[in-house]
């Protein structure tokens, strides 16, 4: 399941593209682009993820209010992810 939560996390916030876009966002932003501006644009906050065995730790370069949202976010995924084990897990079981 951990497997499945590092891929949900490279793609969403570690991936080269999601890199690239978040440091685009927060350039416009502190360059006062008139889009940016126009568009009342927050900055996106930076994040790194480090897991050994089955821990893990997510940490956010922003405020709190964007570690609370990203670790919410974090909270769905896995439920998401159990939840589909689960339901791996019943249908093996009633196979039998």
């Amino acid at each position: 399941m951990l497997h499945e939560f590092d891929q949900w996390v490279e793609r969403r916030y570690l991936s080269g593209k999601a890199r690239k876009d978040r440091w685009a966002w927060n350039f416009g932003i502190q360059k006062q682009r008139p889009i940016a501006l126009r568009e009342g644009r927050q900055w996106k906050p930076a994040v790194a993820y480090c897991r050994y065995a089955d821990d893990f730790v997510v940490i956010v370069k922003g405020t709190k209010s964007h570690a609370e949202a990203i670790r919410e976010e974090c909270r769905k995924a896995e439920r998401n992810e159990l939840s589909k084990l689960v339901q791996v897990l019943v249908r093996a079981w009633i196979k039998r």
